[in-house]
């Protein structure tokens, strides 16, 4: 079984973790955690388009992921 979890930090994004850690799972089977970040308006210099997209990178995609992650133990 293969599944991909789409993911953005939301209550319904941490149900649907935990859920899928409630599945019987095989050692052949696999799950993707997806985060996506849609295009931001360019409506600034490149500088604070780039810096932007650093932050969302380094600071806020994680703390979505870790909701994922942290639902999962909860399945356990």
């Amino acid at each position: 079984m293969k599944i991909v979890l789409a993911t953005d930090g939301s209550e319904y994004s941490k149900e649907a973790a935990a859920f899928v850690t409630r599945l019987a799972w095989s050692e052949n089977d696999e799950i993707s955690v997806v985060h996506v970040v849609s295009w931001l308006p360019f409506q600034y210099d490149e500088e604070f388009y780039l810096s932007t997209l650093r932050e969302i990178k380094e600071e806020i995609a994680p703390r979505i992921l870790d909701t994922a992650l942290d639902a999962g133990d909860c399945g356990e």
